[in-house]
């Protein structure tokens, strides 16, 4: 499947999206690349996206509780301060892997810290 642009974002699929993503990291260079995951798919999707992940970036995972009842703002505050103490600055980038709850806080969070931060979601529904 061709990626979908809409406005400037691009939407790619299947092994395209992983491709997209290291093009991106060797374009930008972050200084480090954090990864949001809740205990599900830290389980059964970060094993799979780990190996496709090509960079000499420092990696750092940030793992929260699946499910809606932790789609609040005590749970931003604990990623929140999750990137600080392990160094977040504006050269940092966000991978969210996962559905509703990691997408939506995930890109909030991202858009909030240091004023804002480049992120990409990598969602595991649909």
């Amino acid at each position: 499947m061709n990626p979908i642009t809409i406005k400037d974002f691009t939407i790619y699929f299947e092994n395209q999206g992983f491709e997209a993503i290291n093009q991106w990291i060797r374009e930008k260079q972050p200084s480090t690349i954090f990864i949001l995951v809740d205990d599900k798919t830290m389980e059964n999707c970060y094993p799979y996206l780990m190996p496709m992940i090509e960079t000499t970036a420092i990696i750092e995972v940030i793992e929260i509780d699946h499910g809606e009842e932790f789609k609040n703002i005590d749970t931003c505050a604990g990623v929140w301060s999750a990137l600080v103490e392990l160094g977040c600055d504006r050269n940092s980038l966000m991978i969210n892997l996962g559905g509703g709850v990691i997408t939506d806080l995930g890109g909030f969070i991202a858009s909030t810290i240091k004023r804002g931060i480049p992120f990409i979601h990598i969602p595991t529904s649909y």
